[in-house]
């Protein structure tokens, strides 16, 4: 997610993304658009008029292709004023390399992974301070949750890593249709208060101290509704009517939704940083 939750532009403006396409929704009682959620999370408007840029599209999804997309952005700048797509351009994707495929047990994001209790609130606080602030505007939720993260986990305290937790939280279909929503997922850091059991959230892009889950969530949950909580990705991919929004808690390690995705396809837990996705993290999100 971008920074600026209900923050005014005078002006559109126009910008390309390179993206992987999650899915498209077809036009309803909602909108008479199509909706295109891509791997930013963010969720993209497209005229039925637009022919040859849908059936671009459809064939990206269909041969796991990327896209650059030309967006024109909203005039107002607010997670419920969606984007809308001029063109498409399709670029190949790179095949993944880092993970083995298992054979029958199917792991969750956060199998043999504990993560680490704050001794006390002062403690978080520090933690919180701890996540830079010196962020690109324009910067993508993954991105600064993977470089905070990471900070935290090796720079925080002297020769000791600290286990955080990403909450990855999913708004369904109908809570996107409902109420006009711009992305489909949003990620953060989280840890716990020693004896407490519940997440405190470490978001510093949209609050200006720690929050618990609830607290946090309803930043983004614009009728307070609550969000199930699953184990694995399908839970939440095929079930867009049941609830608004669902949440998974991973470990660290996981830089993107298709990641958690791939667990039920059979490939292996992530047990550590990788140096490409730490480079491309720190690229986009700091200035």
């Amino acid at each position: 997610m971008r920074f600026g939750v209900l923050i005014l532009c005078l002006c559109a403006s126009a910008f390309s993304m390179r993206v992987a396409v999650k899915e498209i929704l077809p036009p309803d009682s909602f909108s008479e658009n199509y909706l295109v959620l891509v791997s930013s999370g963010e969720v993209l408007e497209l005229s039925p008029k637009q022919l040859e840029t849908l059936s671009d599209i459809k064939w990206a999804i269909e041969n796991n292709e990327q896209v650059e997309i030309d967006v024109k952005s909203s005039r107002e700048k607010s997670n419920f004023k969606r984007n809308t797509i001029n063109a498409t351009r399709l670029i190949s994707l790179s095949d993944e390399t880092d993970d083995e495929v298992l054979d029958d047990y199917i792991p969750t994001p956060l199998d043999n992974y504990k993560v680490a209790n704050a001794v006390n609130t002062n403690v978080i606080k520090q933690m919180f301070l701890f996540l830079r602030r010196d962020l690109n505007q324009d910067s993508q939720c993954y991105n600064r949750a993977h470089i905070w993260v990471h900070d935290l986990a090796t720079k925080f305290l002297p020769n000791r890593t600290i286990n955080l937790g990403k909450m990855w939280l999913f708004f369904t279909t109908r809570y996107i249709r409902e109420y006009n929503y711009k992305w489909w997922f949003h990620v953060s850091p989280y840890t716990y208060l020693k004896g407490d059991p519940s997440e405190i959230m470490l978001d510093r892009t949209y609050h200006h101290s720690p929050r618990r889950f609830t607290n946090w969530k309803n930043m983004f949950m614009k009728n307070n509704a609550p969000c199930t909580q699953v184990q694995y990705y399908s839970h939440y991919n095929n079930n867009q009517e049941a609830a608004y929004c669902y949440t998974i808690k991973s470990s660290m390690y996981y830089y993107q939704p298709y990641q958690i995705e791939n667990l039920e396809k059979g490939h292996k837990q992530k047990r550590g940083f990788l140096q490409n996705e730490l480079e491309l993290a720190y690229k986009d999100a700091l200035r």
